[in-house]
C-alpha cells in the first residue's frame, strides 16, 4: 500500500527545474514533485471501443409465507439463480391472498406485466434462516398448488425469455410444473426434486448445469420420480405475452407442488413491432395499436395522450400509469400533474405519486389536499404545519392543518392529558409521544414505567406544552401492560400501560386545576374483559360511573361505532351507573366539574374481571379560567404562587399583572403566560434570570439568551444555560447542543478537552495520536423490550456524529452498506455482514446516541460469517487506525473478537458483568481514554472478568479488515457486537525530500527523511495519472530500510528512456520471524525436570481433550506431548535466533490452545539473548486457568530490553503433581512483527 509518495517528473536534457507541485485529480494529498528535463515530451493516446449489446431484464416474483417457525416475508435485497433486486412480493397470506399484482423489473421500472394467483394457503418452511434475499425468498411458498388454479402472467414485455420456478418447502420429495405460453410453448412439464425439508434444499452444493448463482441447482427432468436434488425448474424457449403455470404432483416422497417464486428472464429485447418505444404487450393491454407508431393515429404513438391527462404515452409507459385513464389512482388529480418529485409546487405540479391516491399516508386523498378541500395542504407531507399532528387528524379534530399553533382540542379550552406507562407483559408500552385520546391532542404527561414504587407527584402541562400549575399524585403496587403487541401511534401507546388493581390502592389526587369548568375522561384497555368503576369527587360530591370492556388483549381498542360523547374514532365513552354494565366502552366520562382539586378512586364492577385499572385520563376545559379580580391572572395560579387573587394590584402592585416581586425583569402577567415562578428570579436554577431567558431559541447576548426559562439546559447538551452564556469555560450557544456544528456536542468537547467553538477541534481517541477521521457503524436491533434503532446523534467512546446505521432486521438484514465518516462525507469504504438475527437488550432507555447504539446487536455472531470492511481510505491507512467494537447485550459473560487487517489475526476478549442496562454506562476511567461511560479491553484471557463494553484493536493499517466473533469462556459466552468505530490516528505522514540531483554518471540521487522501523521502495511510470498499483518497481531500489540517522539515500539509473516519474513508497518492515511449524526450522526442546514424562513435541496433537489438528486445520503444532501431558513436568521450547537489531519495537503473536487442569499448571514466555541465553526483561505468563474451545491468538509485546538484540523466544510449561488427562499447552503460527 502507498503510505506516502514522492513524485518526480523527468526529461532527458540535464536541466533541473526545482520543486513543482502538481494538483491532479484522484491523487494522494501529500507528496513533493521534482522535475528534470532529459529529452522530449511524449503523450499517450487511449482509444476506447464502445460495444452495444442487449441488456438482460428480469421480472422476479416472491410468494411471502405466513405460518411456521421461520420468519418469511418480502425479499428486500438481491435473490435468485439470476441474482437481481427489486423483487415483486405477494404479501403474507393464509387463505385468500391472491393477485392481481402489477410487476416491475429488476430496475424497479413498471413492465406492463401482471400476475394472478389464488391459493388456499401461503405456508413457510420451518427453516430459521431468513438472512439475505435468497433466504427470504426460499422460505415462503404457495401450499398445495397442484390443487389450485394456475398462476397466470399477462402482458409479458419480452420477445424471448425463460422461466425459473423456485421451490424450498418443509418436506422432501418431487414436484412438477406445467408451463404454456401463447407464443408457441404448449404444456411442457418438468419435475424437480428436493432431498429433504427445512433448510435442506437451499443452498445446494455443486455447480448448476444452467449457470445459476451459487446455492442453486436447476432441473428439466421429465420424470415424476426424479431424485436428483434441485431447487428450481427451468423452462426455456418462451416468447408469448401470456404464460400459465400449473402445479403437478410428483411421484416420490412428498409429491405436492409448492412454488416459492419465479423469475422471467429476458433473452431478447421487448417486443416492439412498430419501434415506437412502447412494448407491444403494454400497448395491447392498454387498447393501443402495437402496429402503429403514431403515423396513423397519434394516440397510438409515444407522443399520444388518449386520456388527455397531460402525460404522453411514453411517460405513462415509463411510470406505469394507465394511458386510457386520466387519473390512474382515482385521487382527483390528473396523472400529468402528479410529477412524482415529492415536492408540492402547485396544483399543476403536485409532486405526488400517480399510482398512490394518498402519497403521504395521512388519510386524505391527494386531490383533496391540493384543492383546498377543506385546506390546501401538502399532499407529500402528512403533517403540513409540522405541529406533531398529521393533516388527517387535524381536519377530523377540527383544527387547521396549516397552522402549527392550532391543534385538535376539546370543550372550548385547554386539555391536560395523563398517561400511565406500563412495565411488564408481552407488549412494549411507554411514553405517549404523539397525539392520543378521545379528544385527540399531543403533549401528554407520562408517568414513567414502574413495577411497584412508581408514584407522583408530577407537574402537568397542557396540550400546548405549557405548565398549568396542576399536579397529579398516585401510588400503586404495580404498573402493568396489556399483552397487545401494537405500539404504533399515541393511542396504542396510551392504551397499553395501566395501574393494576387500582381499586385496592389510594386515590389519584389532582390539585391546582386551572379551569373554571371541565370534564374528566378516564381510559381503560386491560388484558381481560369485565366491568370496572371510578368514583370522582371535585369537592362538590362524589359521582360513580362504570365502563365495560368486552375482552382482553387488544379487544378494547379501537372499538367500532360512534361515540355518544363525540370522541375520536376508536373510542366509546360510558356514564353507566350499574356495576354490571355490558355495553362496550373504553373510557368513562365525568362532566360538570369545577373544583381546583379532584380525586379519582377505583371501584370494582360486578361482571367478568371486576378490577379497576386505568390507562390514563384527560381533563378537558369547558369554560374560562377563574379570575376573581379580573387582572388576567388565574386565581389558582395566584394562590399557588403567594399572590392575592382578590387584588389586581390596586392594593399592592406586586399582586397585579405589572408586579415583579422577584425582580427578575418579568412582570407577573409574563410569568403567568410563560409559567415561570413569580417568586423566584431563576425558575429553572440555570444561573440566568427569568427575564433574560427570552425563549426565542436564538442567542443574542447574555441579556437576551433565547433560552427556555423552564429548562436549565435548553439545548440538552448537559451544560446549564448559565454556564454556556457566561464563558464557563467557553461562551457557547445555549440553544444549540453543537455550537460549532462539528458533530460533537458542546459538553462532550469540554469534557474531552476540545474547543466547542472551533469546528476543526474535535475530541481525540485513546490510541496515542490525533484523531483525523472516524467511521462509525451501528447495528440496529429488532426484538426485545427496548426500542433500539438508528443512532441519530453523537455516540461512541470516541464521541462523534454521523453514524452509519444497518437498519433493523430479524434475519435477512445484511450489507453491503457504503460508509460515511463523522463529517458525513462518503469514504469509499463498505461494510458487509450476514446474521441470523438482530436482537435487542431489554433495557428500555434509547435516549441519546450512546443509548441508541448500545441497545441493538448482532445475535450469535460467533456462528456467523465475519464482518468485512473494505475500501478503508488511504488517509486512514497512512497514519494507521484503531478499531473499537462495542457490546451491551441482555446477559452477562465474556465474548471475543478476532480482527485481521491482512497483517495477521489478533484476538481480544471483553467481559460484561450482567444483562439489561448493566453494561452501559460503566463507572470509572477508561484506560484507553474513551468518553465517560465506556471502558475498553485488550484482554487475551477468554475468561476475563474485568468489566468493559468495548474491545480495542490498535496498529491497524490494512485497506480491508475482517471481524470474527469468538466465544468466551465465562458466563454467557456468545459474541454479540452492537457496533464499531474505525478511528484514524494522525494525518498521513509525508516523506520529505532533503536532497535531489543528477550524478556525474547520469544517475539520479535522492535523499529523504526516513524512519529506521520503515522500509522504502522506488517505483516509476511514464504517466503521472496511471493508478499507483500499475507503477513498476525500479530495479535495485526495493526494501530499502530507513537509516538510523534519519536520512536515507538511494541512487538509481533513469528507468525510462524519455519522460517519466518516480515515486518513493513507505512500508512497514517485514516480520523478523514467521513460522507455521509445518517444517523443522531449528527449535530446541529442553526438559528441566527429573521425570522426563513430558516434552515439547512437534506433530499432530491427539490428546484425550484439546485440539486434534494444528491451527486452521494444519498438520503440525508444538505440544506438551502430542498426547496427554504428565505430572511434575518442567519443560522449555526455544526458537531459532531472531534478529531484532535495527528495530525500535516488536510484538510476539502466536496461536495457543490451553487445555490444562485449570488450577495447578503454569506457562510463560521469556525473551533470551541468543548469544548467551540470558533473560531480557520480565517473564510474561500465559493464563492456564482458561480452557480454550478453539485456537486463540495471543499477543505479547517484546520486552524493551530485547529490542535491538538477536534473541530467542522461550515457551515454558510446568505441571503440578496431579495426574490429568488433558493435552496441556499447544502453540502454532509463531510470529514476531514490527508495528
Amino acid at each position: 500500500m502507498f503510505k506516502s509518495l514522492i513524485v518526480l517528473e523527468c526529461h532527458s536534457e540535464g536541466e533541473y527545474h526545482g520543486f513543482t507541485t502538481h494538483h491532479k485529480p484522484n491523487l494522494m494529498k501529500h507528496y513533493f514533485v521534482k522535475k528534470i528535463s532529459l529529452a522530449t515530451w511524449c503523450a499517450v493516446a487511449l482509444g476506447l471501443t464502445v460495444a452495444s449489446s442487449f441488456a438482460q431484464s428480469v421480472i422476479s416474483m416472491n410468494f411471502d409465507g405466513q405460518s411456521g417457525t421461520g420468519t418469511p416475508g418480502a425479499v428486500t435485497g438481491v435473490a435468485g439463480s439470476v441474482p437481481v433486486g427489486n423483487w415483486n412480493n405477494s404479501g403474507a397470506g393464509n387463505g385468500g391472498n391472491a393477485g392481481p399484482l402489477d410487476l416491475v423489473d429488476d430496475t424497479g421500472a413498471a413492465t406492463g406485466a401482471t400476475v394472478n394467483w389464488s391459493v388456499a394457503n401461503h405456508w413457510t418452511t420451518n427453516g430459521s434462516d431468513s438472512s439475505g434475499g435468497d433466504a427470504q425468498m426460499m422460505q415462503g411458498y404457495l401450499d398445495n398448488f397442484h390443487d389450485r388454479p394456475p398462476i397466470e402472467i399477462t402482458g409479458i414485455p419480452y420477445g424471448a425469455y425463460e422461466l425459473r420456478i423456485y421451490h424450498n418447502t418443509d418436506s422432501g420429495g418431487s414436484m412438477g410444473f406445467t408451463v404454456s405460453d401463447d407464443g408457441g410453448l404448449t404444456s411442457t412439464t418438468y419435475y424437480s426434486y428436493q432431498p429433504g425439508g427445512n433448510d435442506s434444499n437451499f443452498p445446494l452444493a455443486g455447480v448448476d448445469p444452467f449457470g445459476g448463482a451459487a446455492g442453486y441447482i436447476g432441473s428439466q427432468e421429465t420424470v415424476g420420480g426424479v431424485t436428483n436434488g434441485s431447487n428450481y425448474t427451468l423452462f426455456t424457449g418462451l416468447s408469448g405475452a401470456e404464460v400459465t403455470i400449473t402445479g403437478v404432483r410428483g411421484a416420490g416422497g412428498d409429491t405436492r407442488s409448492r412454488p416459492n417464486g419465479f423469475q422471467i428472464v429476458s433473452i431478447g429485447p421487448a417486443l416492439d413491432e412498430d419501434g415506437d418505444g412502447l412494448g407491444d404487450s403494454w400497448e395491447t393491454a392498454n387498447g393501443l395499436d402495437p402496429a402503429d407508431d403514431g403515423s396513423v393515429d397519434i394516440n397510438n404513438g409515444p407522443a399520444g395522450d388518449p386520456d388527455n391527462d397531460g402525460s404522453a404515452n411514453l411517460e405513462e409507459f415509463g411510470r406505469g400509469t394507465d394511458p386510457q385513464s386520466d387519473d390512474t389512482d382515482d385521487d382527483g388529480l390528473l396523472d400529468g400533474v402528479e410529477s412524482g418529485t415529492g415536492i408540492f409546487v402547485s396544483a399543476t405540479d403536485t409532486g405526488t405519486d400517480p399510482l398512490d391516491d394518498d402519497s403521504d399516508g395521512d388519510s386524505l386523498v391527494d386531490g383533496a389536499e391540493a384543492s383546498a378541500d377543506p385546506f390546501v395542504t401538502d399532499p407529500n407531507n402528512q403533517d403540513t404545519d409540522d405541529d406533531g399532528v398529521n393533516d388527517g387528524t387535524e381536519i377530523s379534530g377540527g383544527s387547521d392543518p396549516t397552522d402549527p399553533t392550532d391543534v385538535p382540542g376539546g370543550g372550548g379550552g385547554g386539555v391536560i392529558s395523563m398517561n400511565f406507562d406500563g412495565q411488564s407483559g408481552t407488549g412494549t408500552p411507554g411514553a405517549v409521544t404523539g397525539v392520543a385520546g378521545s379528544v385527540p391532542v399531543g403533549n401528554w404527561n407520562n408517568s414513567g414505567a414502574g413495577n411497584g414504587g412508581n408514584a407522583g407527584p408530577l407537574d402537568l402541562v397542557d396540550d400546548s406544552g405549557v405548565a398549568t400549575t396542576a399536579t397529579v399524585n398516585w401510588s400503586v403496587a404495580n404498573h402493568w401492560t396489556t399483552n397487545g403487541v401494537d405500539n404504533s401511534g399515541g393511542d396504542a401507546q396510551m392504551m397499553q400501560g395501566y395501574l393494576d388493581n387500582f381499586h385496592d390502592r389510594p386515590p389519584i389526587e389532582i390539585t391546582g386545576i386551572p379551569y373554571g369548568a371541565y370534564e374528566l375522561r378516564i381510559y381503560h384497555n386491560t388484558d381481560s374483559g369485565g366491568t370496572m368503576g371510578f368514583t370522582v369527587d371535585d369537592g362538590n360530591g362524589p359521582t360513580t360511573y362504570y365502563s365495560y370492556q368486552p375482552g382482553g388483549n387488544n379487544s378494547n381498542f379501537p372499538l367500532a361505532g360512534a361515540d355518544p360523547f363525540g370522541g375520536a374514532a376508536g373510542y366509546i365513552g360510558s356514564q353507566e351507573t350499574g356495576g354490571g354494565a355490558t355495553t362496550a366502552s373504553n373510557y368513562t366520562l365525568f362532566t360538570g366539574l369545577s373544583g381546583a382539586e379532584l380525586t379519582i378512586t377505583g371501584v370494582r364492577g360486578s361482571a367478568g374481571d371486576t378490577r379497576s385499572r386505568p390507562n390514563g385520563f384527560q381533563i378537558v376545559s369547558t369554560g374560562p379560567l377563574l379570575d376573581d379580580d379580573e387582572d388576567g391572572l388565574a386565581d389558582s395560579w395566584e394562590t399557588a404562587n403567594g399572590l392575592d387573587p382578590a387584588d389586581d394590584g390596586s392594593v399592592d402592585i406586586n399582586n397585579g399583572p405589572a408586579g415583579d416581586p422577584d425582580n427578575d425583569g418579568l412582570a407577573n402577567l409574563e410569568e403567568f403566560e410563560r409559567r415561570t415562578d413569580p417568586q423566584s428570579d431563576d425558575t429553572d436554577d440555570d444561573g440566568l434570570l427569568d427575564g433574560v431567558e427570552s425563549g426565542t431559541g436564538i442567542f443574542v447576548s447574555a441579556t437576551d439568551t433565547g433560552t427556555d426559562p423552564l429548562d436549565d439546559d435548553s439545548d440538552g447538551d448537559s451544560l446549564v444555560d448559565g454556564a454556556e452564556a457566561s464563558a464557563d469555560p467557553f461562551v457557547t450557544d445555549p440553544n444549540n447542543a453543537d455550537t460549532d456544528d462539528d458533530g460533537v456536542s458542546d459538553d462532550t468537547e469540554i469534557a474531552e478537552g476540545s474547543d466547542p467553538t472551533d469546528p476543526d477541534d474535535v475530541p481525540g481517541g485513546g490510541g496515542g495520536g490525533v484523531v483525523s477521521g472516524v467511521i462509525s457503524m451501528n447495528f440496529d436491533g429488532q426484538s426485545g423490550t427496548g426500542t433500539p434503532g438508528a443512532v441519530t446523534g453523537v455516540a461512541g467512546s470516541v464521541p462523534v456524529g454521523n453514524w452509519n446505521n444497518s437498519g433493523a432486521g430479524n434475519g435477512g438484514n445484511a450489507g453491503p452498506l457504503d460508509l460515511v465518516d463523522d463529517s458525513g462525507v462518503a469514504t469509499g469504504a463498505t461494510v458487509n455482514w450476514s446474521v441470523a438475527n438482530h436482537w435487542t437488550t431489554n433495557g428500555g432507555d434509547s435516549s441519546g446516541g450512546d443509548a441508541q447504539m448500545m441497545q441493538g446487536y448482532l445475535d450469535n455472531f460467533h456462528d456467523r460469517p465475519p464482518i468485512e470492511v473494505t475500501g478503508i481510505p488511504d488517509s486512514f491507512q497512512a497514519g494507521g487506525y484503531e478499531l473499537r467494537i462495542y457490546h451491551n447485550t441482555d446477559s452477562g459473560g465474556t465474548m471475543g473478537f478476532t480482527v485481521d487487517d491482512g497483517s495477521g489475526p489478533v484476538t481480544y476478549y471483553s467481559h460484561q458483568p450482567g444483562g439489561n442496562n448493566s453494561n452501559y454506562p460503566l463507572a470509572g476511567d477508561d484506560p484507553f481514554g474513551g468518553a465517560a461511560g465506556y471502558i475498553g479491553s485488550q484482554d487475551t484471557n477468554a475468561g476475563t472478568t474485568t468489566p468493559s463494553n468495548y474491545t480495542l484493536f490498535t496498529g491497524l493499517t490494512g485497506a480491508s479488515l475482517t471481524i470474527k466473533g469468538v466465544r468466551g469462556s465465562a458466563g454467557d459466552t456468545r459474541s454479540r457486537p452492537n457496533g464499531f468505530q474505525i478511528v484514524a490516528i494522525g494525518p498521513a505522514p509525508e516523506v520529505e525530500i532533503t536532497e535531489f540531483y543528477r550524478t556525474g554518471t547520469g544517475d539520479i540521487q535522492i535523499s529523504w527523511k526516513s524512519r529506521q522501523d520503515r522500509q522504502y521502495d522506488i517505483l516509476s511510470n511514464p504517466d503521472l495519472n496511471t493508478p499507483r498499483v500499475e507503477w513498476v518497481e525500479v530495479a535495485g531500489a526495493q526494501d530499502i530500510q530507513g537509516d538510523a540517522s534519519g536520512i536515507t539515500t538511494a541512487v538509481v539509473a533513469p528507468p525510462f528512456p524519455e519522460t517519466g516519474y518516480l515515486v518513493v513508497r513507505e512500508e512497514g518492515l517485514p516480520a523478523p520471524f514467521e513460522d507455521d511449524l509445518e517444517t523443522e526450522t531449528g527449535w530446541t526442546v529442553i526438559v528441566n525436570d527429573a521425570n522426563g514424562n513430558t516434552n515439547w513435541e512437534r506433530g499432530t496433537p491427539n490428546g484425550s481433550t484439546g485440539p486434534l489438528t494444528g491451527a486452521d486445520g494444519s498438520a503440525n503444532a508444538w505440544c506438551t506431548n502430542l498426547g496427554d501431558y504428565g505430572p511434575d513436568s518442567d519443560i522449555s521450547l526455544r526458537s531459532p535466533a531472531i534478529d531484532l537489531t535495527g528495530v525500535v519495537a516488536a510484538e510476539l503473536s502466536f496461536e495457543a490452545y490451553r487445555d490444562g487442569d485449570g488450577f495447578g499448571d503454569i506457562a510463560s514466555v521469556r525473551f533470551l539473548r541468543a548469544a548467551d541465553q540470558v533473560q531480557l526483561g520480565a517473564e510474561t505468563s500465559i493464563d492456564m486457568t482458561t480452557f480454550d474451545i478453539n485456537w486463540t491468538v495471543q499477543t505479547i509485546p517484546v520486552e524493551a530490553e530485547a529490542i535491538g538484540e538477536s534473541i530467542m523466544i522461550e515457551f515454558n510449561f510446568v505441571s503440578d503433581s496431579s495426574p490429568d488427562v488433558f493435552s496441556g499447552l499447544s502453540i502454532d503460527n509463531v510470529e514476531v512483527n514490527v508495528p
